[in-house]
């Protein structure tokens, strides 16, 4: 169909989303720092698959060295997938986080509208929410709890100011609410609890397990509702909760990894961390109306699509 950024290729969500491209006909251009946040084992691994597609060219960069731009040239679509992740681990962490995920994500704009894309679509989170009143809606309050909030609520303001100065490139933003499926990071619940009961090992658990849910959202519908906001993007920053909409208490979430694997987990209890919100709670009717999407997927359901996987990679 066209030519195709997409930073942070190598990363989870990235590498999904890629493969969604090179497969509907685009030329994809990944770029990726390999950033240090977990081991570069599995991103490598993530790009080995992508590099098996003709189509798909990597470029080993940060989005805010200046040489990147060279690979916005006649793109059509950038999507800005990268950014350094995690709650807890951006406490203390403020300058680094800030300097990849604000200002990395002006880059992205800067290049894209040198480079006359016809669009951007930009991963944010529900962690902008914060601790607010569930459920979240776009138009609802935010507040931030963490320095990785408060850095992806930060970009979000970068892109209102981006499109009053350049009103010819839209801009869309996507709040991911705890995504999770195949190849997902080693640090997120499903893979870290997966791996620990599989061992055989405790399974830590900060904070009590009957007031903490989480809005889990399979990897699928997640690249679905990016290709549906690519699809819909107009004038202006647009954006959008993409989550399932039906949260799910930790208690539960534990059990229902384990019941897939056949284990019994160990729990651990640990104090719990400030930086974690209570609750996320999508309030996905915007994007029902405005993009003609919502999940599918159920968390049980995704839970035994990533055993399987697990299973296949073991």
């Amino acid at each position: 169909m066209g030519k195709s950024i997409v930073t942070g290729c190598a990363g989870f969500i990235g590498s999904h989303l890629c493969e969604a491209l090179l497969a509907r006909g685009d030329e994809v251009v990944g770029i990726d720092n390999l950033h240090w946040y977990y081991g570069p084992g599995e991103k490598r691994r993530n790009l080995d698959l992508l590099a098996r597609h003709p189509a798909f060219s990597f470029r080993d960069e940060d989005v805010l060295d200046p040489g990147s731009a060279m690979a916005y040239r006649g793109a059509g679509s950038v999507f800005h997938m990268a950014a350094i992740p995690g709650v807890r681990f951006s406490v203390g962490k403020g300058e680094a986080y800030a300097m990849s995920n604000v200002v990395g994500t002006q880059s992205v704009l800067d290049k894209a509208t040198r480079a006359s894309a016809s669009r951007v679509i930009v991963a944010s989170s529900s962690s902008v929410y914060g601790d607010v009143p569930a459920p979240f809606s776009e138009d609802g309050p935010t507040a931030p709890i963490s320095p990785y909030g408060a850095t992806k609520l930060a970009a979000e303001r970068m892109c209102d100011a981006h499109v009053v100065c350049h009103p010819d490139l839209p801009v869309v933003s996507l709040r991911f609410f705890c995504v999770y499926g195949p190849r997902c990071r080693p640090d997120l619940v499903l893979s870290k609890f997966a791996g620990l009961m599989r061992e055989g090992r405790p399974v830590p658990v900060y904070g009590d397990m009957d007031a903490l849910s989480r809005d889990y959202t399979f990897i699928d519908d997640i690249v679905g509702g990016i290709l549906a906001a690519e699809a819909a993007a107009g004038p202006g920053h647009a954006v959008y909760n993409l989550g399932n909409g039906e949260p799910v208490p930790l208690r539960e979430a534990i059990w229902t990894i384990a019941d897939a694997l056949g284990a019994r987990p160990d729990i651990d209890q640990q104090p719990g961390n400030p930086a974690d919100a209570r609750t996320t709670h999508a309030d996905t009717s915007l994007a029902r109306e405005r993009l003609g999407w919502r999940a599918t997927t159920s968390y049980a359901d995704g839970v035994a699509r990533y055993v399987e996987w697990l299973d296949s990679v073991s």
